[in-house]
């Protein structure tokens, strides 16, 4: 039985337009690709449910990131 609804779960996107930086604890914040990796997700989400296609993409978190740094 198929599935009555499948979805997509992400935290924190953090878009900006600014290059990537390294950030704490020495993990790399890519902001100029997050937008493209978001989307590479989705596309990966929708062939891994083809029998059930995805309802919808629940963001958890911001999705740009503000700052001025």
């Amino acid at each position: 039985m198929a599935p009555l609804v499948s979805f997509g779960l992400c935290a924190d996107v953090q878009a900006a337009d600014r290059p990537s930086v390294e950030g704490n604890e020495g993990r790399l914040l890519r902001y100029d690709e997050a937008t493209h990796l978001l989307a590479l997700a989705i596309d990966d989400w929708q062939e891994s449910t083809a029998l059930s296609p995805l309802s919808f993409v629940l963001n958890l978190g911001d999705i740009v990131d503000g700052r001025e740094s």
